[in-house]
């Protein structure tokens, strides 16, 4: 047994069940023929499930576990197998939204196994056993087994079943069926992609599908859109509810000739409803060959607004804009379901906007013009490609085809949003904004090369394994590439950015950090090969692969990080400049600050001393207006007033005089009383204690208001006297 190593993806290499994969899977890839690449992987949260063609089984492995040190967690794995055990060539997984149905699926059958339930130390299937067998429920097989001419084109979970219970398929002949795995041979609901003047229900007849493909009628992929609530249409005598608010997903096929139609899908309602099929759908600016003939897989991104993207079997990807069409035939319509049921508005027919076509580098050609003529060009070389969404980032999306990988994001999404949302109309969109297409993974070189398809490719994007990609390759061997650096949304095309931007002090004002990364943008990038090992390459086409590579290598790196060098010692030599100068503008105002606080001391000591020079001239001031006052003959109106509270008062000190001098000889009487010696009994005495306390607070209160009244007296004499 290896090593433990340091990562987990590390540790996947050398992982038991590569071996196992390499060693059951070798005779069958030397005798078989792949052409087309597959998607034989799926990740959901970490769990790793991978398809044995050899075995007809599923091999689950936990990646977290790989983070574990003991070598008892990071070396297990499972093997699932299936009660109706797949027969037929598998080309995909495909996992539920909860993560507890595993679609299995291929041009001629799909199986769906029920996942177990967990348990045990390390949270594996059935508590960890090494074989499980799994209840695995079969779809559509009667449909299937009747018409050996009939195969699957697409499938994918219903994005409005709650349960996760419902399955989207598309078959070749233009049927798009939802079935239930609680009825897994009878469709809950059909809908046929054809002309509204072709009156069948089905295409049954080899001959006619034959026809069909050729004039590319027949609908190749499809991919659900975000939901759409249908309001009820108000009827007389009646309020509509907001239970009768229909809730819809809107679904996007396309068939071989570039058409795109719009079909609307839902599975809550209690009785099916026939939804009208819409298109194809206007794509503008128009083009003669409805941009491709050759239509092979769509994908509709969730963003804001929508964007759809064709792929086209050449490699061109067309990103569409999806808008409400402001023309006549965007006008609500009544719908005609089922009787009982309530009415509901038509949604208004959609319009595509092309806001640019991509062309991929399907196998590497001769950049250098003394090359045309040669070997390496691969104008003739098509393929189908299968778009797949990317989980970490709504703005990028993945193409998989015969030759590679390929990572497409759009930045320019971010802006084109905050276009439509602004009332203002203050924000423009700008013109050079370009997708970033980086070419991942190449695994056909040279167009004399064979063939190598990658197996399967899927997005982790769980938190404590961060944002990784996973190829296995034809050879059975993983291969995982980082998302996190692979794209970032450029610092003007964020919302604060461009909020900034549409000011007009900030609008001619460019980050150097953008500078340096709009300088750093490769528009071609060298991908890791994965070749087969039957690939045989001549000298020169190998001198001719690494000139290309080495022109790459000078003209997208090395050119360009000379330049950005250029930029940064310019921008280092400019700021130095500007350190400089801020320096001795900051010694000058050093000594400015010196000579400013040596007179603000010599203000502040002319201030005091103003203050003294005040203070003393106040006090003069109200000695000269006393002694101008007191030589004044005649007495105001406030010392009249004054001397007439003096006469009350004394007055009332008179009185009160005589009153003290009553309390005194009272007092004195009362001593004496009280000191003679009589024996009175309790009984006969005239003063109660109760009456005797009585008294002594009323003289104890007078005495107080006495010696009260003594301070005023002696206050307002003190006063007379100034």
């Amino acid at each position: 047994m290896a090593a433990p190593c340091s990562n987990w993806y590390e540790k996947l290499k050398v992982h038991p069940l590569c071996k196992q994969l390499k060693e059951t899977n070798l005779q069958r890839t030397e005798s078989g023929i792949l052409n087309d690449a597959k998607s034989l992987i799926a990740v959901k949260n970490g769990d790793l499930f991978i398809w044995n063609s050899s075995s007809l089984n599923i091999i689950h492995c936990n990646l977290n576990s790989l983070l574990s040190e003991h070598e008892d967690a990071y070396t297990r794995f499972q093997m699932l197998h299936c009660t109706d055990t797949p027969r037929f060539e598998v080309d995909g997984l495909l996992l539920n939204s909860s993560g507890n149905q595993l679609a299995i699926w291929g041009p001629r059958g799909i199986r769906v196994m029920e996942l177990p339930q967990r348990r045990g130390k390390f949270s594996e299937f059935e508590g960890g056993k090494d074989v499980i067998t799994c209840k695995t429920i079969s779809i559509c097989s009667r449909q299937l087994a009747g018409n050996q001419w009939l195969q699957i084109r697409k499938i994918a979970w219903h994005p409005g079943s709650s349960s996760g219970m419902h399955l989207a398929v598309l078959t070749s002949d233009n049927a798009f069926s939802i079935y239930s795995l609680l009825e897994p041979d009878r469709p809950t609901k059909v809908t046929y992609i054809q002309p509204q003047n072709e009156m069948s229900t089905s295409f049954t007849s080899p001959s006619k599908l034959n026809i069909m493909a050729a004039l590319g009628e027949t609908v190749v992929g499809f991919d659900f859109g975000g939901p759409q609530e249908i309001q009820p249409l108000p009827q007389q005598f009646q309020i509509p509810k907001q239970e009768d608010v229909l809730t819809v997903w809107p679904v996007f096929f396309v068939k071989g000739n570039g058409d795109i139609i719009v079909s609307y899908s839902e599975v809550t309602s209690n009785r099916p409803l026939q939804l009208p099929l819409q298109g194809p759908l206007v794509m503008c600016p128009p083009a003669e060959d409805n941009y491709g003939v050759d239509a092979c897989s769509v994908l509709c991104l969730d963003t804001l607004p929508p964007v759809v993207v064709m792929a086209t079997c050449d490699g061109h990807l067309h990103h569409c804009v999806v808008l409400p069409n402001s023309e006549g035939n965007s006008a609500k319509k009544e719908m005609k379901l089922a009787p009982g049921m309530p009415q509901y508005q038509h949604p208004g027919e959609p319009s595509l906007y092309v806001m640019e076509s991509v062309e991929l580098e399907l196998s590497l050609t001769d950049l250098s013009s003394d090359l045309e003529n040669s070997d390496l060009r691969s104008d003739s070389f098509t393929c189908p490609i299968k778009l797949m969404k990317d989980p970490c980032c709504p703005e990028r999306y993945h193409c998989l085809h015969s030759a590679g990988i390929h990572s497409i994001a759009l930045p320019w999404i971010a802006s084109l949003s905050m276009f439509l949302s602004d009332a203002s109309s203050h924000l423009t969109l700008p013109d050079d904004q370009e997708s970033v297409v980086e070419h991942l993974i190449c695994t056909k070189p040279l167009n004399s090369s064979p063939v190598a398809p990658v197996l399967g490719m899927d997005v982790i994007n769980d938190p404590t394994l961060s944002p990784t990609m996973l190829v296995l390759s034809m050879e059975k061997e993983f291969y995982t590439l980082p998302m996190s650096n692979k794209y970032k949304v450029p610092w003007r095309y964020t919302k604060d950015a461009i909020s900034i931007e549409s000011s007009p002090r900030h609008r001619e004002i460019e980050p150097f950090s953008q500078q340096i990364s709009r300088i750093l943008h490769r528009s071609v990038s060298n991908p890791l090969l994965m070749t087969s090992a039957k690939t045989e390459m001549s000298s020169e086409a190998c001198y001719k692969l690494l000139v290309r590579v080495t022109q790459v290598l000078r003209e997208e790196y090395i050119q360009k990080q000379e330049h950005a060098r250029h930029e940064v010692e310019t921008r280092v030599e400019f700021l130095r400049h500007q350190k400089e100068q801020q320096l001795r503008e900051l010694q000058e105002l050093e000594e400015t600050k010196e000579n400013v606080t040596e007179k603000a001391e010599h203000i502040a000591e002319r201030l005091e001393l103003c203050h003294d020079n005040n203070v003393n001239l106040l006090r003069r001031l109200e000695s000269i207006m006393r002694k101008i006052q007191s030589r004044v003959p005649v007495l105001s109106s406030a010392e009249k007033e004054m001397k007439e509270e003096l006469k009350q008062l004394e007055e009332r000190v008179k009185e009160y005089s005589i009153n003290l001098k009553q309390l005194h000889k009272k007092l004195e009487y009362q001593q004496g009383y009280l000191g003679q010696p009589k024996i009175i009994s309790q009984e006969s005495s005239v003063i109660q204690p109760q009456q005797l306390n009585n008294i002594k607070n009323i003289l104890h209160e007078e005495g107080d208001e006495i010696g009260h009244l003594m301070k005023q007296i002696s206050q307002l004499k003190m006063e007379i006297n100034l």
